[in-house]
């Protein structure tokens, strides 16, 4: 959510004997604004229990997303007084790192920027965007997007590679350029938004009535909605389509269609952010322009040692059934050529002991700026698979 702290100072961290929650691939990970006291929340979707992940701050921890190395959790922390900011990397034993970013107002937000080495921090009170530098540990670049904003909430559009802000209402930013378009008569504020592949379309979580709203991406037309009860937080599972919905003690997933499928509740919580744990199996790295090698990080947590295939396609849609959910490409002739090795090194083989590969996506010469491509993959063992989130890469 977007709430400062009331005693904020400098980031203070207290460590009190909490117990990691240890999260494995597939658990829930919540940020929960209860009280002074904040914390990050584990859910294990299989036994329904809760456990405690990171040490008590008194910042708020607005937002919380799988970092680069699909180990360790990143978390913005809010500090509204002191008009401190920090991003902080949470490792999967409960242990915070902290990078100080400026005087600034209220971090609400973050994402991973399409060169796999940046993220991006909406800032609520300022209205920016800022890309920072996880390497230098720097601001690199920000961008307003207009006074009326309320940055609440980020995601990446996978087709076009621009960002989506929620807020008052959803702004559509080009990078470096700022803001392309603003939707401004949707009811909002949104506090929550991400894609849903198989469609394209946007779910968002709104404080409004209904809860839940799926916009259409081009237009941003409601084409439904329901009601979950007060709810800050939704997230798109990629693999499954379901959404998981947060709010006030209580965790719902959700069908598309707005089927409750499971509720867990956990009395006095009041959840501000939800991200499934290892839900980021592939990511890419650095710019991808026309003649160079692309690479590719696989990263498949709890896989290690297992068979691993990553493959391309020109579409996410209508995706490849398999199991009990979709792989989120089109069996396109891109598709078929990269299973046979076309365009591709590296894209097939077995983890190393950690779950990690790397491969590259040779990207032709006459490839146009602006031009997206998908890329997307899977690692089994025995009758164990995990299938990744699908990427969108676009050409600079």
């Amino acid at each position: 959510m977007f709430r400062p702290s009331l005693l904020a100072i400098a980031f203070t961290v207290q460590l009190i004997g909490v117990a990691p929650g240890q999260p494995q691939p597939g658990d829930l990970i919540l940020a929960d604004i209860t009280s002074w006291q904040q914390e990050i929340k584990v859910l294990n979707r299989r036994t329904g229990i809760f456990t405690t992940l990171s040490p008590q701050t008194i910042e708020y921890p607005n937002c919380v997303t799988m970092a680069k190395d699909n180990v360790d959790l990143l978390v913005p922390l809010a500090s509204r007084w002191l008009q401190n900011t920090w991003l902080a990397q949470l490792t999967p034993l409960g242990g915070y790192a902290s990078l100080y970013l400026g005087n600034s107002n209220c971090p609400t937000c973050v994402a991973l920027h399409e060169t796999g080495a940046d993220y991006v921090v909406g800032m609520q009170l300022d209205n920016e965007l800022w890309r920072v530098d996880m390497t230098t540990r720097s601001t690199v670049t920000s961008c307003s997007i207009g006074s009326m904003a309320s940055v609440y909430s980020l995601a990446r559009d996978p087709d076009t590679g621009d960002w989506i802000v929620g807020g008052v209402g959803l702004t559509w930013v080009h990078e470096p350029t700022g803001a392309k378009n603003r939707i401004g008569t949707l009811a909002g504020p949104f506090s929550s938004v991400d894609f849903e592949p198989r469609t394209g379309n946007l779910v968002c979580a709104q404080t409004g009535t209904p809860s839940i709203v799926v916009l259409d991406r081009h237009t941003g037309k409601s084409l439904k909605g329901f009601n979950t009860g007060r709810t800050f937080a939704v997230k798109v599972d990629d693999f499954t389509g379901h959404y998981y919905a947060a709010g006030n003690g209580t965790v719902i997933e959700y069908t598309p269609t707005g089927t409750p499928v499971n509720t867990w509740t956990l009395a006095g919580s009041v959840w501000s952010s939800v991200e499934v744990y290892g839900s980021r199996q592939i990511s890419g790295l650095g710019v991808a322009r026309p003649g160079t090698r692309f690479p590719i990080d696989f990263s498949f947590r709890g896989m290690g040692n297992a068979y691993y295939v990553g493959t391309l396609a020109l579409s996410q849609r209508p995706g490849i059934p398999i199991r009990n959910g979709v792989i989120n490409l089109t069996p396109d002739v891109l598709f078929w050529a990269s299973l046979s090795g076309a365009f591709v090194t590296g894209f097939s083989g077995i983890l190393d002991s950690a779950g990690n590969a790397t491969g590259h996506i040779a990207i032709p010469a006459f490839l146009p700026q602006g031009f997206t491509f998908y890329c997307a993959g899977i690692a089994y063992r025995g009758n164990a698979i995990q299938v990744s989130n699908t990427i969108g890469i676009t050409i600079r």
